[in-house]
């Protein structure tokens, strides 16, 4: 009796470990538009686009069990963290000279669901064009999934005080380009080009 008991309880662990690897799975193929659009901004164009989501999807595959509140937002969390690790080197490189934020700066919060639908109408490679690989990532992570100016710098590996700096940085650039017009009509909650630093 015990054995056929041990044996129906691992298979209800099998039968569970595979319905969570199948859930990010799915969850990718249903919001593969966005995700390619997540992964390009960040990387700045096409190029590794494809290897970054397939990536993700083997990251999501094998990391074991997921709590239903994450799965939400787990196959973002995914694609972006394989964005970051593919230019971490050029985004650190680059936040070690970025101007840090000054008390009188403001910045933005993250961004409204309109706001978010502007920024999304945007072409990838056109944001990659007016920003650098800090600020894509800070306007990704920061600004359109609201991650915390802490977990930013956790998953960016570099100072906290730049990373409200930089999103500031590349909407102002998206708004100067005229690529997100909407987003200055919309005005962005506490972004103000004139206290962007320089």
């Amino acid at each position: 009796m015990k054995n056929s008991e041990t044996s129906s309880e691992s298979a209800h662990g099998q039968s569970t470990a595979l319905a969570n690897r199948a859930v990010p799975k799915e969850r990718f193929e249903r919001e593969s538009a966005d995700l390619h659009w997540l992964a390009a901004v960040i990387l700045g164009g096409e190029q590794h686009v494809e290897q970054c989501l397939w990536d993700a999807i083997r990251l999501a595959e094998h990391g074991g069990f997921v709590a239903p509140e994450w799965l939400e937002h787990f196959d973002q969390r995914v694609t972006v963290r394989t964005a970051v690790d593919k230019i971490r080197a050029e985004i650190q490189t680059i936040a070690g000279n970025y101007p840090r934020k000054s008390d009188a700066a403001t910045m933005v919060h993250a961004l409204s669901e309109t706001e978010r639908r502007v920024l999304r109408s945007i072409e990838a490679k056109k944001i990659g064009r007016s920003c650098n690989a800090l600020e894509r990532a800070t306007l990704i992570l920061y600004g359109y999934l609201g991650f915390s100016v802490q977990d930013c710098a956790l998953l960016l590996d570099c100072c906290r005080s730049v990373i409200e700096p930089a999103c500031a940085r590349a909407l102002q650039n998206v708004v100067d380009k005229g690529l997100g017009a909407e987003i200055a009509e919309h005005h962005v909650d506490g972004f103000r080009a004139s206290e962007v630093p320089t």
